[in-house]
């Protein structure tokens, strides 16, 4: 059988923790003299993960090791978002498009919103636009056309299609596995495994 990516996680057992970074391509140069800085910010910013597995038995293991193994490394991918933040914490929306073709940067412009709500989406939910997740920096309300404007985090991977759907629950990113080797077997004399693996985002 084909293995096709991108692989969905694993959910029996769930993982037990997954640490969600942020990166950002900024250099700093500060004087060992006077201490003065220098920041120069570039263009690059992704998500990085760690992933931790619950305490397991064979059997269950034998899901995510198997599960790593498809992935080869870094060359699969494999979707995964905020399991916290499933949900959005505003009054949340269905059917948001991307409101004009072109965009570029941190801001996003959205259309096919209820009108003139406030508080449909509130800085710190998650959207997903072309399997890409983003962080809302901003509210998100609308005007009386039913449109509406946020920041993101990151910056837009590249310009979505006009109308491209604005998911707003159960966002996931991209990602590949960090590391050529990883880990898929620990355990002690009491034959429970324990493990688990870094990502970043697939660019």
């Amino acid at each position: 059988m084909t293995i096709s990516y991108p692989l969905e996680l694993p959910t029996t057992p769930a993982a037990r923790r997954i640490n969600l970074f942020s990166a950002s391509n900024v250099a700093v140069n500060r004087s060992p003299y006077t201490f003065a800085t220098q920041v120069q910010s570039f263009p690059g910013q992704l998500w990085q993960a760690e992933i931790v597995l619950p305490p397991m038995e064979q059997a269950e293991a034998e899901l995510w090791t198997t599960w790593l193994l498809k992935l080869n490394g870094p060359q699969g991918t494999f979707r995964m978002g905020d399991p916290m933040s499933k949900t959005p914490r505003g009054i949340g929306v269905s059917g948001a498009t991307v409101d004009g073709a072109g965009q570029s940067g941190q801001s996003l412009a959205i259309a096919d919103l209820p009108t003139s709500v406030t508080g449909l989406l509130l800085a710190g939910d998650y959207i997903e636009i072309e399997s890409r997740l983003y962080k809302l920096l901003s509210d998100l309300d609308s005007d009386g056309s039913g449109e509406g404007t946020v920041d993101i985090w990151p910056r837009l991977r590249s310009s979505p299609a006009d109308g491209a759907q604005v998911i707003t629950s159960n966002a996931k990113g991209l990602f590949r596995l960090a590391e050529t080797v990883n880990e898929v077997f620990g355990a002690d004399e009491t034959k429970i495994i324990e493990f688990g693996f870094t990502a970043v985002e697939a660019l």
